[in-house]
């Protein structure tokens, strides 16, 4: 595709047989068969800047065949393997021996990590793996692990992973280790958990020529492993898996011929072929860049960034991309290549202009839309933070029109993207669904951005904290930003999923352009989600409207569908909202009396309905619907317990009146007619009379209620002898038992119902009352219209009640011409009932003496008791000295002051009447 690597000469011909290579900074070091070291050093002549290379031999660094190098520049020590020892160096020159492994022969491979500046060595010998720390200047041996194969090759991570290739089998593997700091060995090493089998994956066949390779991607976090012979696979060094590489369909690479050894230099890997060429690709996508040959080439070193050392055993050369690193954007970018550009770019940041990385992702982005890859345009935008309204003119239909200047700031960018034509939209084919969902992914996490600073700042203002409070313009920019937001939302729900719209009006911060929603949810004909939309933004009057206008059509099914929603919506209405209440409410209250009174009530005692204005409540449905104006009252009274005497005055009225209505029906009957009493019945089973059900409603009102004026009431129904059952009632209330006892004998003949009276105002603890109540019994009889005393009657009474009843007054009204016979069981009553008081006064003396002995034994007791007083002594309650203050002694001798004591009992008192007034 394009040369990414320009080939330096660095040694034509060496003056030993190489065998490995690494790098010191800018300086080659070639290890030799001899086990003599090579130093290539990089100089640059005056005036040039071409380098050329000095190279330098140590022949007193080892003596046996270097298998392998390894520089370790952050620690200037070199790792080096032989075929029967592995030692380390000092980085330079000399390059002074400071310590080796001769206790094991044989070593194959090595592998090393630094963690908190100490080096640890992992060597491979046959069938072990044995762990080494390097601690001033000594390897001592930390721990072996046995292995089922020998290791040939080894990788160990920073993150303790290690990835361990056999002859026949690779293993993925975790190494945990701790480091310890203890007075008598510092920095001891002990293995917490040996290493388990992650993942085994078959190798190739033993018979094969080309070796196992595997080379670590640092920036990746990953491992490649040349599987088979052409391509290379990915396993996650984490938990050994295979990986997916974004945007490699694949998941491998693949080359042209079979794999010798790779390295990987970002974002290139590159490998020896069999063909004694260097191949040179890119991961994602597997992309072919370059080809070199070079001549026998068998040895690959990553040096520097963009540096890579190759040799063969007589020559060394030096691949280096930074110098063609202009050129090669720039080629990129005129071909359209940005995505390989952008990579290159990225890893090279530092020298690359961040204005020009960002023009790359524009270009991707535009490119991304042109294909129809439109979550990948979204996401490159989301990271650059691209201006909200410029997303949005990719899709004019979108566009709110409050918003549509914006068009021509963007016009130039939006041409990139297929939009060229001037009145700037897209033909309806092209908004399909794959781009809207990529859209609505992307404004939807945009949502999140700036819905979350809003929720903190009011939030933290609530709760009067400063911590995540906003400015005014940054509160007012994330609010601008979310009504452009939610608007287009709403547009884009309106074309692939209508459903999300009520979710998204519900949304507590919703934040749509009012006009453009309404007149977009009128034209799709989504009703639902505009009541949802006046709800929300409390556009009651609007909501009412529209099913003001559903009651007025003819269809059933929608007159009544609109009557229980104006009905729930005002309920829900608050108490500054009454005039709007009071305008809609008629429409329920003329189709339903029970369901327009809930309006003014609310439902479950809510706390809305108790607040409204109770006098223009009441008087507008005095005014305009008297039928509901009983219900209403009595809800009030009843349920929220008001107890102001307007209220309570007007319900009696109101009971009055309709009873009054209701009687005008029928024909006049005497009272006590058999008809006429059982409209005054209190059997609860009766109750589908509306009178008969009024009547029953008044008289427990009148007999329980404190809060109406029992005079004025008596004045309203004086004068009706159909009402004399309600009469008798507040002739009771006023204490004027004779006339009430009068009403029940003489005008209803209800012997019962005077009994009850009486039964009802009985007080034993009054005697005097008591007394009255028993001769007002009596009076049933004496009263009574037969031309002859009900002496029957009367000593049912006298039998019934003789513990109520002044005896010696009730049988001085009987007549004397009674015989004894019918008064027998009257008789032998009262006499049960005096013994009964007697022995009921015989037992109170005598329990009263026993107290009262007790009560001086108890005193005598008490006195023979001697108090000491002295400054030890304190108050358990306050803890303070009692000194001469008023004092209580307790049970088990302990000692208050008497206002510590008294101020106990007060508290404790309160604390019970709370607790009855609660229950």
């Amino acid at each position: 595709m394009f040369n990414a690597y320009s080939i330096e000469e660095v040694v034509s011909k060496l003056p030993l047989e190489a065998n490995s290579i690494s790098n010191y900074g800018d300086t080659l070091l070639i290890g030799s068969k001899q086990g003599h070291l090579i130093c290539c050093s990089q100089t640059f002549s005056s005036g040039h800047n071409i380098p050329s290379y000095d190279y330098q031999v140590c022949r007193s660094f080892e003596r046996r065949q270097i298998i392998n190098l390894y520089v370790i520049e952050s620690l200037d020590k070199i790792i080096c393997l032989t075929d029967t020892h592995l030692s380390i160096h000092e980085a330079f020159a000399p390059y002074r021996l400071i310590s080796s492994i001769t206790k094991y022969k044989q070593i194959l491979c090595f592998a090393h990590l630094i963690q908190q500046n100490i080096l640890y060595i992992l060597i491979s010998i046959k069938n072990r793996l044995i762990i080494f720390q390097h601690l001033e200047e000594k390897l001592e041996e930390i721990g072996s692990i046995n292995f089922d194969d020998s290791a040939l090759r080894i990788l160990w991570c920073q993150s303790n992973s290690l990835f361990i290739s056999t002859k026949l089998e690779h293993y993925f593997a975790k190494l945990t280790i701790i480091q310890t700091n203890g007075k008598e060995a510092f920095n001891q090493i002990s293995i917490s958990e040996f290493p388990r089998l992650l993942l085994s994956i078959p190798s190739r066949s033993s018979d094969l020529s080309l070796p196992i390779s595997a080379c670590l991607l640092f920036d990746k976090q990953i491992v490649a492993l040349n599987k088979d012979e052409k391509s290379l696979e990915f396993f996650d060094l984490e938990g050994g898996g295979q990986t997916k590489l974004i945007g490699n369909e694949e998941n491998c690479c693949q080359f042209t011929e079979g794999i010798v050894d790779f390295v990987y230099d970002s974002p290139y890997i590159l490998a020896i072929l069999c063909t004694n060429c260097i191949e040179i690709r890119l991961i994602t996508p597997s992309v072919f860049i370059q080809k070199i040959n070079l001549n026998k080439v068998f040895m690959l070193n990553v040096g520097r960034r963009g540096s890579i050392y190759a040799a063969n055993d007589t020559q060394a050369w030096k691949l280096n991309t930074q110098n063609k690193l202009r050129d090669n954007l720039k080629f990129l970018n005129s071909n359209g290549h940005h995505e390989i550009a952008l990579q290159i770019a990225n890893v090279y940041s530092d020298v690359v202009d961040e204005k020009e990385i960002v023009n790359l992702k524009k270009s991707i982005a535009a490119k991304s839309f042109s294909e129809r890859k439109f979550s990948k345009c979204f996401d490159i935008h989301a990271e650059l933070k691209t201006d909200l309204l410029f997303i949005i003119n990719l899709f004019p239909k979108f566009l709110p029109e409050k918003y549509s200047c914006s068009t021509e700031k963007f016009i130039n960018e939006i041409k990139l993207y297929g939009i060229s034509n001037e009145e700037n939209s897209l033909d309806e084919e092209e908004i399909n669904k794959k781009a809207v969902d990529a859209l609505i992914k992307f404004i939807s996490m945009k949502r999140q951005e700036h819905s979350k600073p809003i929720n903190l700042h009011f939030l933290d203002y609530k709760e009067e904290r400063k911590e995540n409070i906003l400015s005014t313009n940054s509160l007012k920019r994330h609010e601008v930003a979310l009504e452009l937001i939610d608007t287009v939302l709403l547009k884009a729900y309106l074309m692939i999923n209508p459903k999300l719209i009520g979710p998204l009006l519900r949304l507590k911060n919703c934040c749509c352009i009012i006009s453009e929603t309404e007149k977009d949810l009128k034209k799709a004909g989504l009703f639902e989600e505009l009541l949802i939309l006046y709800e929300r933004k409390k556009m009651f009057r609007k909501y009412l409207e529209y099913f003001q206008r559903e009651v007025k059509k003819p269809e059933a099914a929608t007159h009544a569908h609109g009557i229980e929603k104006i009905a729930t919506f005002l309920m829900k209405l608050k108490s500054e909202q009454l005039s709007l209440i009071l305008e809609f409410s008629p429409i329920v209250l003329a189709e339903d009396i029970e369901l327009g009174v809930k309006i003014f009530t609310g439902i479950d005692s809510s706390v809305d309905a108790k607040n409204f204005d109770r006098d223009s409540v009441l008087q507008f449905l005095k005014r305009q619907f008297p039928a509901a104006v009983i219900p209403y009252l009595e809800h009030i009274i009843y349920e929220w317990e008001d107890k102001r005497p307007k209220f309570h005055e007007e319900l009696v009225l109101q009971y009055i009146t309709r009873i009054k209505s209701l009687l005008s029906q029928f024909v006049k009957l005497p009272v006590n007619n058999q008809f006429m009493r059982s409209l005054s019945s209190n059997d609860e089973n009766i109750d589908n009379n509306e009178l008969v059900i009024l009547r029953r409603k008044l008289r427990a009102f009148l007999e329980t209620d404190k809060y109406y004026t029992v005079k004025d009431t008596l004045k309203l129904i004086e004068k009706d002898e159909v009402l004399a059952d309600e009469q008798a009632i507040l002739y009771g209330r006023l204490g004027q038992h004779k006339e009430a006892l009068s009403i029940y004998t003489n005008k209803l003949v209800d012997f019962a119902a005077a009994e009850r009276h009486c039964l009802i105002y009985y007080n034993e603890n009054d005697l005097n009352n008591s007394q009255k109540n028993g001769e007002k019994q009596i009076v049933t009889v004496e009263y009574s219209p037969q031309k002859r005393p009900n002496i029957t009657e009367a000593l049912k009474l006298l039998r019934r009640h003789a513990n109520k009843i002044n005896i010696v007054k009730a049988f001085a009204l009987i007549p004397s011409e009674t015989p004894l016979s019918r008064i027998d069981i009257a008789l032998k009553a009262v006499f049960e009932t005096l013994c009964t008081r007697l022995t009921m006064v015989n037992l109170l003396m005598a329990l009263t003496q026993i107290a009262i002995n007790r009560t001086e034994i108890n005193f005598k007791l008490l006195k023979q008791q001697r108090i000491n007083i002295n400054e030890s002594v304190v108050c358990f309650m306050c803890k303070k000295r009692i000194m001469e203050s008023a004092f209580v002694r307790h049970r088990f001798d302990s000692i208050s002051h008497f206002f510590c004591h008294r101020q106990n009992i007060e508290r404790i008192q309160k604390k019970i009447n709370a607790f009855n007034e609660h229950s």
